[in-house]
């Protein structure tokens, strides 16, 4: 057995295991990023769906489709974000 911090010259391969490591944990962290933007614009995709859709059922209530978009996007709780549930 080697003393710590000298590499096994017959076996590389124990030395490349910290390098795959780091390259594991940042294929990961690339991963994760790359997912999260997905996912963030999925749900923007999302509340804009819903927000139209709200705002169709005013037109259809007989709001004007002006008045309808401003009230559709004047939640109650101040922003779309923050209202538990979104909007229906």
């Amino acid at each position: 057995m080697e003393p710590h911090g000298i590499v096994d010259r017959q076996y590389p391969a124990h030395h490349l295991g910290a390098d795959m490591n780091l390259l594991t944990r940042f294929l990961s962290w690339l991963k994760w990023m790359v997912k999260g933007q997905r996912l963030e614009s999925e749900m923007e995709t999302e509340v804009h769906f819903h927000l139209q859709s709200y705002a169709a059922d005013l037109v259809r209530k007989g709001l004007s489709q002006q008045e309808a978009m401003r009230q559709a996007t004047k939640m109650p709780c101040g922003h779309p974000w923050a209202c538990a549930g979104g909007v229906n």
